[in-house]
């Protein structure tokens, strides 16, 4: 596989060579990986795609998202090489057009995008779905999210204070792949819902605006659910005034029980949906219009006494059951109705999905 990537004339010395790639931009503040030939191949060996096939245009400045490009950022990220059909298939996500990078990356909101990871390729890869996800201390969760951001700096052109304006940013904005715990989960998972075999293994991509830690010690079924749609109507809440995707992290416990006194999952999204509602008045006039020119078509009428949800429909809230032991949940605000998430299957080339990565680095 001929490698066709620019070559740079870099310092050998690993101090040196960090700033050189901090001084040409080719970094995310933390030390990377030198990208030599022989670990770029080494990452080639797990797809089948060729080194020039294009995956996607990556905004905001619409890169090409080349097989070796990616290779390359993987590799910086620290990546091991069976982690890349992975990450393939989260460029493919975040480079479809409905999924609208260029609006997150050049906004000034606290825009990121978070990798939720479902299916036999989980265990495999040991991407962790339980206690911690969000944080460190899995290799594969850290640098998958962190490979992936890495291509919408490097190849996207999305660099702080340049084309990236957001005004604080957020932890997503360095890594944020996590798995769904599907083997604690009492209903279907996430891709499953989205027409996936379950033996299916998918990358779904989100456009994420930070986190909220919900906490209830109640284990009485309607005062959980109260907190879960309490938790989200707070003033500025950017889904109130786009509607979208908002996704809610619940923890196995709640889950299991909630299905244990038969709320199925769409019981609980039409739960949030109905009981997240703010009144539109209660936001000063110029976010009442703001929001209403987005959400005109769901309230031609609007008056001020409109109560508006924070999702364009109970289906659009999208419930994860992620983590670990405990009585605590996580709300995870979106971009809203201008970005709608991808699932994307990690599959060959033809489109068949693999059973296991490893199918790759057998031909």
């Amino acid at each position: 596989m001929p490698l066709t990537a620019r070559r740079m004339d870099a310092p050998a010395d690993w101090d040196g060579l960090q700033d050189y790639f901090a001084e040409h931009r080719l970094a995310d503040g933390l030390p990377v990986v030198p990208p030599t030939e022989e670990r770029v191949l080494a990452m080639l060996r797990y797809t089948d795609l060729a080194p020039d096939e294009l995956i996607g245009l990556v905004a905001p400045r619409w890169g090409p998202a080349t097989v070796e490009k990616v290779a390359i950022n993987a590799v910086m990220a620290g990546c091991k090489p069976e982690y890349f059909p992975v990450i393939v298939a989260g460029v493919r996500a975040v480079s479809t057009p409905a999924f609208n990078l260029y609006s997150s990356e050049t906004s000034t909101g606290a825009h990121g995008q978070m990798f939720i990871v479902n299916g036999p390729i989980r265990k495999e890869l040991d991407i962790n779905c339980s206690s911690g996800l969000l944080g460190p201390g899995y290799r594969a969760n850290a640098t998958i999210g962190r490979a992936l951001r890495l291509v919408i700096m490097n190849v996207g052109g999305s660099f702080p204070g340049v084309t990236c304006m957001s005004t604080h940013g957020q932890a997503a904005k360095f890594s944020c792949c996590i798995g769904e715990n599907e083997e604690r989960n009492p209903w279907t998972p996430l891709h499953v819902d989205r027409g996936f075999d379950r033996n299916v293994s998918t990358v779904t991509a989100v456009s994420t605006r930070g986190s909220y830690d919900i906490i209830c010690f109640s284990n009485k079924i309607g005062r959980i659910l109260s907190v879960l749609a309490g938790s989200i109507q707070p003033l500025g809440n950017a889904n109130v005034f786009y509607g979208g995707e908002p996704i809610l992290l619940l923890c196995p416990e709640w889950a299991n029980m909630l299905a244990n006194a038969g709320f199925s999952k769409a019981d609980v999204q039409r739960h949030m949906y109905e009981n997240s509602k703010v009144q539109l008045g209660r936001s000063p006039e110029t976010e009442q219009r703001f929001s209403m020119s987005w959400r005109a078509r769901e309230f031609p009428n609007h008056t001020s006494e409109t109560m508006v949800p924070y999702a364009d429909s109970p289906q659009h809230v999208i419930v994860l059951v992620t983590g670990g032991p405990g009585d605590h949940s996580t709300h995870v605000p979106t971009l809203g109705g201008m970005s709608i998430s991808q699932t994307v299957p990690i599959a060959r080339r033809d489109g068949v999905p693999v059973k296991s990565v490893h199918e790759f680095a057998q031909r």
